[in-house]
């Protein structure tokens, strides 16, 4: 027997496929839009930096010394007798006052009160009645019913 080989497959021009249709030009979709970015604002190169803010320094609140004299003096979160009396300051204890106010008077008619700033007292009134008022820090009670050099609230 003569051995045979098998050539493979052959080519039928007749059943070869037909080359793909060509696109009319005229029937061509739109191309797709192309999707844009935002690039942000831009900068100028030639723009100087910004200052840096200067602090503005918040002024000091000046303080004046008073100093009640031998029976110390009760406290009142308002100049108007309301609520409790304490924390009491004691005798000859200086304390800084920040300003002066009136309120209900006391028992020889005097209307002024001190807002304490300092030691356990501050942010409450103390009758000013129960200070020396004059600068004086010892001796005997005085008739000066408010220190004018203290500066109204």
């Amino acid at each position: 027997p003569v051995p045979t080989t098998n050539p493979g497959p052959t080519t039928d021009p007749s059943r070869t496929t037909a080359p793909s249709p060509t696109t009319n030009p005229s029937r061509t979709a739109a191309p797709s839009p192309v999707p844009t970015t935002n690039p942000g604002p831009t900068t100028n190169p030639t723009t100087a930096p910004s200052p840096t803010p200067v602090p503005v320094p918040v002024p000091v609140p000046v303080t004046y010394t008073e100093v009640p004299s031998k029976s110390g003096s009760p406290t009142f979160a308002t100049p108007h007798f309301v609520g409790a009396n304490t924390p009491r300051i004691g005798e000859y204890v200086p304390v800084q006052v920040r300003c002066r106010t009136t309120g209900d008077p006391v028992a020889d008619r005097n209307p002024w009160y001190y807002l304490v700033v300092s030691g356990a007292a501050a942010g409450r009134y103390a009758p000013a009645d129960n200070f020396y008022n004059d600068g004086s820090s010892s001796g005997p009670p005085n008739n000066v019913f408010v220190d004018t050099n203290v500066p109204q609230c």
